[in-house]
């Protein structure tokens, strides 16, 4: 009870704080819709919503590389998985690889995780001599973060609480569908156009997901993925609307008031 008391006294110290430093700012920009919503709930003016970007032409389903899938052992007709990212336990990448186990046997599924983290050696030893999922090391080279989204099939995440969910517009954009988990940025980022996002995360309702989406339009989703990554995130149209808000921003200064 006590610890209960202390914090919402610390809640509403922070929203104090917040609408005070906020408070003398012409605008406040914000990536997700979500924390728009918080911030305004918190009585934070002048709040807007400006997603970020993503270069739509490296990101592009045109990268997809059939060498890339060979290299991995897989064929055209195997599903590829991918999931990019810090491999912690914030991603729940443990879950990712136990869906595996979860997929039926006649859907040929092979689950790559690019990134480095603090699990990865101990999720590698698990995994040893299991040909359905590969590791591969950060990438820092964003051309060929480009190819491995576009070479595979679905986008795959187990995070429940993403902020925005940059690498989830990226495989977007590279035409991927994606399947996640319905918190956090992901409900901002994937409609059902777009992808599944499952209510339970755990490893068997996230393979029924994937299941559903490589039986069912899994190409209709990339396309409307892509579609949705180009209109909202595209570069110039980001900062088309930044160089409106700041428009915006400029005459409510000239004229001496906010708007």
């Amino acid at each position: 009870r006590l610890g209960r008391r202390l914090a919402r006294r610390a809640g509403h110290a922070a929203a104090r704080y917040a609408r005070i430093a906020h408070a003398g700012l012409d605008l406040t920009l914000v990536a997700s819709p979500a924390l728009q919503r918080k911030l305004t709930r918190l009585g934070v003016p002048r709040v807007h919503l400006l997603p970020l970007g993503v270069d739509t032409d490296l990101f592009h389903p045109s990268r997809r590389d059939p060498a890339w899938r060979r290299d991995l052992g897989a064929g055209e007709r195997d599903l590829v998985l991918l999931f990019a990212g810090r491999v912690d336990r914030e991603k729940r990448v443990d879950l990712l690889i136990h869906m595996m186990r979860h997929l039926p046997p006649d859907l040929p599924a092979r689950l790559v995780i690019l990134g480095q983290g603090p699990q990865r050696r101990a999720l590698q030893q698990e995994t040893a001599g299991d040909p359905r999922v590969a590791f591969l090391p950060f990438e820092p080279d964003r051309a060929r973060v480009a190819r491995a989204m576009a070479s595979a099939d679905i986008y795959v995440s187990a995070a429940r609480f993403e902020t925005f969910g940059l690498s989830v517009v990226e495989a977007q954009a590279a035409g991927l569908p994606v399947v996640g988990p319905r918190a956090g940025a992901m409900v901002d980022r994937v409609p059902p156009s777009a992808g599944i996002l499952v209510r339970e995360t755990d490893p068997a309702a996230l393979a029924r997901a994937v299941e559903r989406v490589a039986r069912n339009g899994r190409r209709e989703m990339g396309r409307n993925a892509r579609r949705l990554a180009e209109e909202t995130h595209g570069w110039e149209r980001v900062f088309a609307r930044l160089f409106q808000l700041y428009e915006e921003a400029r005459r409510m200064r000239s004229g001496g008031n906010h708007a």
